[in-house]
């Protein structure tokens, strides 16, 4: 049986039929005959590491040119030649290769029209010939489960996923000759590699890895594609299987057990494939339930919680944040599918909200093949929350609170791998006060700042980032809050006990945050924005200007290579009321009220911008108290065009 069941005729008919069904068809085709035009010849040279194609010093990736594989801009014009560089872009390349065989063997399917199975032939002919050849794993990181097409055996499943596809397309069209040599010199020996990673993985108690999810989505696809039984059952029942897979690794509200929303995704679409493969064989992997209830709809389901009112999905942790990564694209994969299989209004608006982001009308080769109904024409309209709600996440460990202009995510779970950050108790407020992202994995600073404590909206107790920790909900002390979440830590920092109260009040959220030890600490809360600060104060406030970084501020050895490296002092002052500071963002100003229980040393700072423009910095307000105990009161709320005019009126600038 075929990877796909899809009635063909059926959608020619829909073509013929339908004219958005027939403009999405165009913009496929115009993309593989732009791919044809430039030419279908495969790299002679595997593909390297992905993450290390970046520039190192803006911290963007570098833009990938097809036709040029021998030099690599950066966003700012810098040009980058040799490895790991052409390394990086071979890895974009093969994959486009992939992808474009996977497009044109769908409008074959639908079009009938040997130009297309003639492409796809010619690439896979041309992997047949040079697969055995390549040499992927001699230079690959100790660190790597290796791969023979490219460093990574999961670079290789990725890219393996789509070829199969498109043989599977095509295979009845195929000369018995072709057909045998792509079978025996590239499926086969791409099975064999991948089940070595396979094997390894299990070896290794790595049953949960994200990596299984696409090492198993390619050896199930061939496994099908040539009713290869071995295969099959390796990736459904095998111990690294399907469903020892999503046992070990989904927790039970849904999530991917690291809490990451891209990885969580990139699980999603793995599964996603595999399943579709599976149900054209008649397997119905969809009903597959885990020890604790979830299924891949849990997995659609969950990720939707963390929309935002615009639709996009909060950031945690690591992931492809960067700008124009192809995030968004697998949201439409998996979202594409998901909408065919289980209808739901949410899944429509969070399909036009990617695309948007894309800046592409409805273009993927899921929506060629699953898409039933036109999406909404206005994206803006697109509102994937209620009004005003709490929801959360239990086995997660987040909390996701949202008024009618604020969103805010709280992260509060147990430190989940090397993927996790070190944030828990942090406030990620949509859409002025977000969390800073990731990039690429190549850059440094993705560990030593994005994943640290000082990156995030939450507590730094005496310069120093969380342990490797979690927190847990608790009851609310304060009868007044009854719709509060109260989050409690007391291993993050040892010797101090973190406790974080956030409720919403009307269109405002209000934040409490207390700290309490048997020793003295400073204990500096956090707010980032992309806007500079206003602050204004009953009795004025007088500035010092600073020119340091935060770690020499401290005067301490132990932090000089730390986080603080990355954050400039601009100005302090002591104050000893209440506090209010705006800042404006995309043309809306937002407030913060902030008050303590006793005399703050105010800190302004700046420090490295948000993934998708690191290179611009952020601007960082720090609320410093030294002592046993601290207690800090804040409320965040986007002001009315009113209020922005009283605000600005009263308001004093600070750098």
């Amino acid at each position: 049986m075929p990877l796909f069941t899809q009635d063909w005729s059926q959608l020619q008919e829909k073509a013929r039929a339908l004219p958005w069904y027939s403009a999405l068809q165009a913009r496929v085709q115009a993309r593989v005959d732009a791919s044809i035009a430039r030419g279908l010849e495969v790299p002679t040279k595997p593909g390297g590491w992905l993450h290390k194609y970046v520039c190192q010093d803006t911290w963007l990736p570098l833009r990938y040119d097809p036709s040029n594989p021998t030099q690599h801009r950066s966003l700012l014009g810098k040009v980058y030649t040799g490895e790991p560089f052409e390394g990086g872009w071979r890895v974009w390349r093969h994959r486009e290769l992939a992808d474009a065989a996977r497009d044109a063997a769908c409008l074959f399917k639908l079009q009938d029209n040997s130009t297309y199975a003639q492409a796809v032939s010619t690439i896979l002919l041309d992997y047949a010939t040079k697969y055995q050849q390549f040499a992927g794993d001699e230079d690959a990181e100790a660190w790597m489960t290796k791969g023979r097409a490219f460093n990574q055996a999961l670079s290789e499943a990725i890219w393996a996923v789509p070829l199969i596809q498109a043989f599977d397309m095509i295979q009845d069209s195929l000369p018995t000759a072709h057909h045998t040599e792509i079978i025996e010199q590239l499926l086969y020996p791409i099975a064999r590699t991948l089940s070595r990673a396979h094997d390894s993985l299990i070896a290794q108690d790595k049953v949960k890895s994200n990596y299984v999810a696409w090492l198993i989505a390619a050896l199930g696809s061939i496994g099908f594609s040539l009713q290869d039984t071995d295969l099959i059952d390796r990736s459904i029942d095998g111990p690294g299987g399907f469903k020892a897979h999503v046992d070990a690794s989904i927790l039970a509200d849904g999530f991917q057990y690291e809490v990451t929303p891209y990885y969580h995704n990139f699980v999603a679409l793995a599964l996603s494939q595999l399943a579709e493969a599976a149900l054209s064989n008649g397997i119905n992997l969809y009903s597959y339930q885990t020890s604790q209830g979830t299924t891949i709809a849990s997995m659609w389901e969950a990720f939707v919680v963390l929309s935002q009112p615009n639709g996009s999905i909060v950031e945690l942790n690591d992931g492809s944040y960067w700008q124009e990564s192809i995030y968004d694209t697998e949201i439409c994969d998996v979202y594409e599918v998901a909408l065919a299989r289980q209808p739901h209004m949410h899944y429509a608006q969070l399909l036009q909200q990617a695309y948007a982001r894309r800046g592409t009308p409805r273009d993927r080769w899921t929506a060629l093949l699953f898409a039933k109904h036109a999406l909404d024409d206005d994206p803006q309209d697109a509102n994937l929350t209620p009004k005003q709600h709490t929801t959360h996440l239990a086995s997660a460990g987040v909390v996701m609170l949202t008024t009618p202009t604020l969103s805010a995510c709280l992260p509060y779970g147990n430190y989940a791998g090397s993927h996790s950050h070190l944030d828990r108790l942090s406030l990620n407020i949509w859409p002025f006060s977000q969390d800073a992202g990731t990039p690429l994995y190549g850059i440094p600073a993705r560990v030593s700042w994005y994943q640290q404590t000082l990156a995030h909206n939450t507590i730094v107790v005496d310069g120093q980032s969380q342990a490797q920790g979690g927190g847990y909900v608790t009851s609310s002390s304060d009868s007044s809050l009854d719709d509060a979440i109260c989050l409690h830590a007391d291993t993050l920092y040892s010797d101090v006990n973190m406790s974080r109260i956030v409720n919403v009040d009307e269109d405002a959220l209000v934040d409490k945050f207390c700290l309490q030890s048997d020793s003295d600490h400073n204990y500096d809360w956090l707010c980032h924005t992309d806007g500079e600060w206003q602050l204004t104060h009953p009795d004025g406030i007088s500035f010092e200007e600073l020119q340091q970084s935060y770690s020499d501020y401290y005067n301490d050895d132990d932090n000089n290579q730390g986080a603080g490296v990355f954050v400039d002092l601009t100005a302090r002052a002591h104050i000893h009321t209440d506090l209010i500071a705006t800042t404006t963002y995309q043309g809306q100003t937002f407030q913060l009220e902030l008050s303590a229980n006793q005399p703050l040393e105010l800190l302004l700072a700046t420090c490295p911008g948000r993934s998708q423009h690191p290179h611009q910095k952020r601007h960082l307000l720090i609320a410093r108290i030294y002592g046993k105990s601290a207690q800090y009161m804040a409320r965040y709320k986007a002001l009315d065009p009113v209020q922005q005019l009283t605000s600005s009126s009263s308001a004093s600038m600070m750098s």
